[in-house]
Formats: C-alpha cells, sequence, structure tokens
C-alpha cells in the first residue's frame, strides 16, 4: 500500500504552495526587468522545500526502495520530459544545443540559459534519499522530550551541511537544512514537543537577521572579500531559510481550517510542480516573451498564459508514462 494515500488532504499546505509557486514566478519576472525584489521573492524556494520537508515528517515512508522508486518516477519523468522538448525546440528555432549542456541536463549536474531553476530537481532529488534516514533519527528510542528533539534536528541539520561542504559541493546546504527544518516541523506537529506558535516565534526572531542584512547590502554597502564575502554569502542565504520557514509557519496560522475550494485546490496541487518546470523558460533565455513583447502590460499575462497551457500540456505528456497511484493528499 503506499503511505502516502492515508494522508489527509490539508488545504492550507495546498494554498500555501500556491503561494510560494506564485512568488518564485515573479521573482523570476523581476529577475527579467532587473528588480532587486527577485532577490526576497526567491524565498518561495524555501517555503517550498519547507512543505515538502512538513510533509514527509508527517508520514511514514514505508518500504525504502518502493518510496525512492515513487519519487523519483514523479521528479524524473517530467524532467525529462522537459529536457526533451526543450531540446527539440533548441534545434527546430536555435540552430541546436551544446552537446556538453545537453549532457549536463540529462545527468542533472548543469542547466542552460532560461533552465537555471533546474537546480532544483537534483536538490529536491536529495532531499529524498536523506528523508528515510531522517526518519530513523527522529524515531531514535532517546527522543522523548524536547531537548532531544532539538538535539537530533540541530545534529541533522550540522551533518547535512558539513556533508554538503565536503563531499557535496554542488548542492546548497541551506537549501537541505530548510528541508530538515520542515521534516522536523512535521514530525513535531505528530509527536507535540513544541507548541506552533513558540516555533513561530523562534523563526520570527531569527527572520529579523534579514532586517541587519537589508542594513548591509541597501545602506552600508561593505566591502568584503576572500573569506569574509563567503561566509557573509552564507549568511544571507541562511536568512532565506528563516525567512521562507516564518512565513511557511505564518501562512499555515493564518490557513489554518480552510476548507472551501478544494477542487480547485487539487487542480493547483495536480500542476504545481510541472508549471514550476516549465515557467522559467518563457520569461528568462532564449524563449523569453517578454523579451519579445516589448509592452509589459502585454507581456506579463501572455507569458502565464503560455506557462499554464505548457504545464498542461507537459501534464498531458506525462501521463503517457505515468500512473494515477499515489496522487492523493499534498503531493509533493
Amino acid at each position: 500500500m503506499d503511505t502516502h494515500s492515508t494522508t489527509q488532504r490539508d488545504n492550507s499546505i495546498s494554498i500555501i504552495r500556491f503561494i510560494a509557486l506564485i512568488m518564485i514566478i515573479a521573482c523570476h519576472f523581476c529577475q527579467y526587468y532587473g528588480l532587486e525584489l527577485a532577490w526576497w521573492l526567491n524565498v518561495g524556494v524555501q517555503v517550498f522545500l519547507c512543505i515538502s520537508g512538513f510533509l514527509y515528517g508527517r508520514r511514514k515512508t514505508g518500504d525504502v526502495m518502493g518510496f525512492y522508486f515513487r519519487r523519483f518516477r514523479k521528479i524524473l519523468i517530467p524532467y525529462y520530459n522537459v529536457v526533451a522538448v526543450f531540446a527539440l525546440f533548441m534545434f527546430a528555432f536555435r540552430g541546436g544545443i551544446p552537446l556538453p549542456d545537453l549532457g549536463r541536463m540529462l545527468i542533472m549536474t548543469g542547466t542552460v540559459s532560461g533552465g537555471g531553476h533546474l537546480w532544483f530537481v537534483p536538490t529536491i532529488l536529495f532531499c529524498y534519499v536523506i528523508t528515510p534516514l531522517l526518519e530513523k533519527a527522529f524515531e531514535l528510542p532517546f527522543v522523548r522530550g524536547r531537548v532531544s528533539f532539538a538535539f537530533v534536528t540541530l545534529m541533522s541539520m550540522a551533518v547535512a551541511a558539513l556533508f554538503c561542504m565536503g563531499f557535496a559541493e554542488g548542492y546548497d546546504q541551506t537549501c537541505i537544512v530548510c528541508y530538515i527544518i520542515g521534516y522536523a516541523l512535521g514530525a513535531n506537529s505528530i509527536g507535540g514537543y513544541f507548541k506552533e506558535g513558540a516555533l513561530r516565534l523562534f523563526f520570527a526572531l531569527l527572520a529579523l537577521m534579514n532586517a541587519a542584512q537589508i542594513y548591509f547590502d541597501y545602506i552600508k554597502h561593505p566591502v568584503l572579500s576572500g573569506g569574509l564575502l563567503s561566509v557573509y554569502e552564507l549568511w544571507s542565504r541562511y536568512n532565506h531559510v528563516w525567512l521562507g520557514v516564518f512565513l511557511f509557519l505564518l501562512l499555515k496560522k493564518l490557513f489554518a481550517g480552510a476548507g472551501k475550494g478544494e477542487k480547485l485546490l487539487n487542480l493547483l496541487d495536480a500542476y504545481s510542480y510541472e508549471t514550476y518546470l516549465v515557467h522559467q523558460f518563457f520569461i528568462l533565455g532564449p524563449f523569453s516573451l517578454p523579451g519579445a513583447v516589448s509592452v509589459t502590460a502585454l507581456a506579463v499575462p501572455l507569458t502565464l498564459v503560455c506557462i499554464a497551457f505548457a504545464a498542461f500540456v507537459l501534464k498531458k505528456l506525462c501521463g503517457l508514462w505515468d500512473s494515477p497511484a499515489g496522487r492523493k493528499g499534498n503531493g509533493l
């Protein structure tokens, strides 16, 4: 039996996922038009990672190999369909794509112009790989109270960060840590170690470090280089984590008990991943619609329509390979 199907829908999670997706799409529009707001809207990625971790923190993976098969299949079938269609369009309209670039896309070690967002695919797969390990860690016999639960959470974060620094430098440690925090929040919602209100306050205080970053980035403008610059950049990325987790907890509180619009939320959930995969190709890179349409008021809605249509086509294309099993609940 697919253990994911036993989890009841939480409409608040579906609403938050849609908000996070809108933030990411808006981020790339801002990136195209050169707006600094892009950096702050990009926190939607951290919100999405937190959602994914939260959902799996509330579930049992069951058979590990079966879990890996289901997750990898769900992620990779749409991904490779996107890569194939993109490559065909590049050959048809842009004279081709360098084989090294195509090879990096196939093995997920690199992307191409307009497809930079695809870095997320190997990252979420990495998160799924460590999910059964997280489940084992949080089920250790000594995890019986707040101190032991917090200890396992912090140790999991530290091990993941050190692993990315030493052995998996291609992965952004802050994204993996964000997923782990989301997983801990999900496990906490079952175990009841900390009150959610206290966790909201804790991450609100951590998120205040973004105010210090705003001061340095937009007012003070410190001149940093070498190791200090690397530390500052890492600190900035972790600020995104604290902000993303806080936004997740805040939105979860705001939309708690949402019970209307389930059919629409089902639809949005069903197309969220496909929408993410296709959206940036229409905003940045060789097939940018804002680049082809000079009037912003026309370019933005036209791009959104094309994104929605492409996501629909991708979903139908993947349906030729995919099965309806395991689609209940809140998805990724």
